[in-house]
């Protein structure tokens, strides 16, 4: 067996065990806190506190009526991947030439419809613009001819849960894999020329 070809399966079966808990775990928890200060005492509430996966996120949004996005969010963030470890695992194990280069063009077609890298963007950035965000206001109330000065401050929290680095680490394994998959696909058709004919999108 080639060593690319045996390369290329280890990275495959490797982001699929990544992808698993990058679905299923955590990926980011958001808190927010709120707590009432004056010289009687002081009060601290939660007012939000979310942990959530992909999938749970998926559920939320369709138990919300918000099924279209629901059903993007799973369709481009957890069923393409699946399909794309699927048609190259079929492309290096089961397919015979030229049916091998036509399953890993099939695969760079979807690839780029996948949301996958785009959602580990878009949820480094929430983390990012929500952690240690808060507001501070304080005002007084009258009581029994008394003027009590209250503060309230609420603070936002975020934090990446392991499910951020599990579904990071997929995109990063996927992408390793492709390239494997071309290069073991370039020595099997040896081809004279280079091996960006076969393309990766």
């Amino acid at each position: 067996m080639a060593k690319y070809k045996i390369i290329s399966l280890v990275l495959i079966f490797i982001s699929l065990s990544l992808l698993a808990p990058g679905l299923a775990q955590p990926i980011l928890k958001l808190t927010l806190t709120t707590e009432i200060k004056a010289k009687i005492g002081e009060f601290k509430s939660v007012g939000l506190d979310k942990n959530r996966s992909i999938l749970s996120t998926v559920k939320d949004l369709y138990d919300d009526d918000r099924k279209f996005v629901a059903f993007l969010i799973l369709l481009f963030s957890v069923l393409v991947p699946f399909i794309k470890i699927v048609l190259l695992l079929w492309a290096l194990l089961v397919a015979k030439m030229p049916q091998k280069e036509k399953f890993f063009e099939f695969v760079n077609s979807i690839g780029k419809w996948s949301m996958a890298d785009v959602f580990v963007v878009a949820i480094f950035i929430a983390y990012l613009s929500t952690t240690g965000q808060g507001s501070a206001r304080t005002f007084e109330v009258s009581y029994l001819g008394l003027v009590l000065p209250v503060s309230v401050n609420t603070m936002f929290e975020s934090s990446l849960g392991p499910g951020f680095f599990f579904f990071l680490a997929y995109c990063l394994i996927s992408i390793a894999s492709l390239h494997c998959v071309k290069a073991h696909l370039y020595k099997e058709l040896n081809l004279q020329t280079s091996p960006d004919l076969i393309k990766i999108n």
